[in-house]
């Protein structure tokens, strides 16, 4: 073949294809918006199965007339078409994205978060899940009621006040119960519980076996006021929302318990109550 004939050729094959485009453009459309041509023996068609057929029968022919070469470079035509159309797939994909991504959120476990990094956990036990406020409580009974053991034996030594004395003698009794509860509840929860006051609650131990008279009443009384007022707030809290059996009992057994300690300490007289934090709605 003449370089003149392949030169007709090749224009008449640009003509060709350049008709077959502009006839694609114009087909209509399916649901799927796939344009479809009638073209013979084709039939109806997509618009990817043609291209993909022209560009391949292109190189058929081109390699007979041009070697190899041409036919490598044919085939470096087509996969860039291919990957033209994966980009295009790949679009659309995204285009459904969002509707996607928050199905799969939906569809996602949630994870509780506390307030403050408040942990939520919980813990399986045989009386109902444990979570970490259940757990505080029960440690801090076990302290608390290590320190006011120990100060209000010091008050009936040291006190001349007898509302002091009797505050005293029927916050360290109760305490003594409350404390045998506590244990025995941690016991069956497999809890291992404090075996002495927290290091603040240490230091105000240590400050009251230095005073006597009416500077200890004075501290003996608004220390303990202070620190059942706290108590009352995460007792409260934990038999309200405790999901756990012996924790909800444990619970109503200290919120009794320690309603009557302040009562017994506010008839004493000398509750400063300008030394009490002031109530916020939140607490509420």
């Amino acid at each position: 073949m003449t370089g003149d004939e392949r030169q007709r050729r090749a224009r008449g094959g640009g003509e060709g294809a350049r008709a077959t485009w502009s006839r694609l453009c114009d087909a209509p459309r399916n649901a799927s918006g796939t344009a479809s041509l009638n073209l013979g023996p084709w039939q109806a068609v997509s618009t990817e199965q043609i291209l993909v057929a022209w560009l391949l029968r292109s190189a058929q022919r081109n390699s007979r007339e041009r070697g190899i070469g041409v036919e490598l470079r044919a085939v470096r035509i087509a996969l860039s078409v291919a990957c033209g159309f994966a980009v295009v797939w790949l679009v659309a994909a995204c285009g459904a994205g969002p509707s996607s991504r928050a199905g799969a959120r939906a569809a996602a476990p949630t994870t509780n978060k506390g307030v403050s990094g408040t942990d939520l956990s919980l813990r399986s036990t045989s009386f109902g899940p444990l979570s970490a406020a259940d757990q505080k409580l029960l440690a801090l009974v076990r302290e608390t009621s290590l320190r006011e053991i120990t100060t209000s034996q010091m008050a009936l030594k040291k006190s001349s006040n007898e509302g002091v004395k009797q505050a005293a003698q029927m916050i360290s009794t109760q305490h003594v119960e409350l404390e045998q509860r506590d244990l025995d509840v941690a016991g069956k929860l497999g809890l291992r519980l404090p075996d002495k006051p927290s290091p603040d609650m240490q230091v105000g131990i240590d400050r009251m076996r230095g005073e006597n008279g009416t500077a200890f009443d004075d501290d003996y009384v608004n220390t303990l006021r202070q620190a059942h007022g706290e108590a009352l707030i995460l007792i409260s809290k934990v038999r309200a929302d405790s999901q756990n059996s012996l924790v909800r009992s444990f619970a109503d057994l200290a919120d009794g318990f320690i309603k009557m300690h302040i009562q017994a300490l506010e008839k004493t007289g000398d509750v400063d109550y300008s030394k009490l934090p002031v109530p916020t709605p939140d607490a509420a």
